[in-house]
């Protein structure tokens, strides 16, 4: 049975399920939607992930969201290389890293995402007048991510803010480069793993956001982000030029 991937092609987390998909080289259906535009808060898309978030993953009658949970899932379904060292050690090391993406990562990079795509110009949700704004916002589930589009998702953030988020941004590949520090190829060890996987989405973002700059000064995450950039299964997961919102790689 074919798997299905509720995603859309240029966010963060189902990047990284994306990347998951092709290095398990698993076969899936592709049906998508516009977070600028909030068709992921639309009544069908909620019936099946009723957080509200992307992706979801359908396998026949299963229904598993949560893009980290969902990369645990392929990796156990999946006929490619295992993805989760064998060793107890080294995967409960592998589950950190991926929890400092979900955690740490992604959040530093939303004032880059709302003021330089969300916000663009040209997309959907700037767009938007407050009241139509409001009526979409009012259909999410999560009071959090509610509260995080309110605050953001309005006014392009302050130089002054973007520079903190790039501090932080900093900080954050700091930890990467002292995890890389000992020479080891990967973030869990000498095998690529869930780890490595996980921080897809981020580094597309940086990259379509103009901050590779961050993993140029630091030698050893930038030769990791080369090594990770070189699979083939990078290629398959990012999106095509056509298949990104309006941002600094766009314009």
């Amino acid at each position: 049975m074919t798997l299905v991937l509720h995603h859309a092609w240029d966010a963060v987390c189902p990047i990284k399920v994306r990347m998951g998909l092709a290095e398990k080289g698993l076969d899936w259906k592709s049906v998508s939607y516009s977070i600028a535009a909030f068709e992921h808060l639309g009544p069908d898309y909620l019936a099946i992930n009723p957080n509200g978030t992307v992706p979801t993953l359908v396998d026949g009658e299963r229904v598993v969201f949560e893009s980290s949970v969902i990369n645990e899932y392929l990796d156990d379904i999946g006929p490619g290389p295992p993805l989760k060292p064998a060793d107890s050690g080294e995967r409960a090391e592998m589950r950190m890293w991926v929890k400092f993406q979900d955690d740490v990562l992604h959040p530093a990079t939303r004032p880059h995402t709302f003021s330089l795509i969300l916000l663009h110009p040209e997309s959907p949700m700037a767009r938007l007048s407050d009241a139509e704004m409001e009526a979409r916002l009012t259909k999410h589930p999560d009071p959090n991510r509610l509260a995080m589009f309110r605050q953001m998702g309005r006014t392009p953030a302050p130089a002054a803010v973007l520079e903190q988020a790039e501090a932080a941004l900093g900080r954050a590949l700091d930890r990467l480069e002292r995890g890389l520090a000992d020479g080891r190829p990967w973030l869990a060890g000498d095998a690529f793993s869930l780890a490595d996987v996980a921080m897809t989405g981020v580094v597309d973002r940086l990259h379509y956001c103009g901050l590779s700059r961050l993993w140029e000064a630091r030698p050893g995450t930038g030769a990791w982000v080369e090594r990770l950039q070189a699979r083939p299964a990078y290629a398959a997961a990012v999106p095509a030029l056509s298949q990104r919102m309006p941002g600094p790689l766009t314009a």
